[in-house]
């Protein structure tokens, strides 16, 4: 794999993981009342999910899917960190355990 399409592949899991932020911060009881601020998450999600689509769609051609699809198992991990850091999420002993366990496993079957 090239520089070039491992960025591809980060920034497709990176917009897919900014999508998913913005879609609970949209959602989330804390959220001001305001609907345009509502709105205004909302659209970001979308545009950081359809963003992390098209990356997608980008990479497939030029790989086994068998052999990228499990490189993309690092979304649970930046998931976690991105909603401790960005939604002041904890990121406890279990959470950090069972993404490893999900992460190991992927790999684990990735290579067989």
């Amino acid at each position: 794999m090239t520089l070039f399409f491992f960025l591809l592949l980060m920034a497709s899991t990176s917009s897919s993981v900014a999508g998913q932020v913005c879609f609970k911060r949209a959602m989330s009881d804390v959220m001001p009342e305001k609907p345009r601020d509502r709105a205004f998450w909302i659209g970001a999600g979308l545009i950081g999910a359809t963003a992390g689509f098209f990356f997608w769609l980008a990479i497939l051609p030029h790989f086994p899917l068998s052999y990228i699809y499990p490189i993309e198992a690092i979304d649970r991990i930046m998931l976690a960190v991105a909603a401790s850091v960005f939604l002041q999420e904890r990121l406890t002993p279990r959470l950090l355990l069972g993404i490893g366990v999900i992460t190991g496993g992927t790999v684990l079957v990735s290579v067989t």
